[in-house]
């Protein structure tokens, strides 16, 4: 959000997208917790470790890892989305930079439509990762 928001000075995601994307992440998680039987010796007892770390340093290595995997990705979608505008599509696109919302000719509407076809594109692909 904040590397899309410095390239393309707004978000590249919009709110309904940014809802779908926590739906999804945390049905699958909520699924998995919600259908393991309950074990009563989970709560008999004394913990494993007083001082163990919840997140070990091979699972810190796997978060930063696809993390920035990911945001590189992103960043290339979206710098050669700027560099070739048919990238992806057979759309010649055009990135507005202002924040003027009146559209009136159809090149800016088509523009407008193309720009909304990479947005989405670009989604999918971070849906996907």
């Amino acid at each position: 959000m904040i590397v899309g928001g410095i390239f393309l000075a707004e978000s590249p995601f919009t709110p309904v997208q940014l809802l779908w994307m926590n739906l999804i992440m945390d049905t699958f998680a909520a699924i998995a917790l919600s259908t393991e039987p309950p074990v009563d010796s989970v709560t008999s007892g004394q913990p494993f470790k007083g001082n163990a770390a919840v997140v070990s340093a091979s699972v810190w290595r796997q978060i930063l890892g696809i993390s920035f995997w990911n945001m590189i990705v992103m960043i290339f979608m979206f710098i050669e989305m700027e560099a070739n505008p048919k990238f992806l599509s057979n759309v010649d696109v055009a990135w507005a930079k202002e924040t003027n919302t009146d559209v009136h000719t159809q090149a800016e509407i088509d523009g407008a439509q193309a720009k909304l076809e990479h947005l989405t594109k670009i989604f999918h692909t971070f849906i996907f990762l």
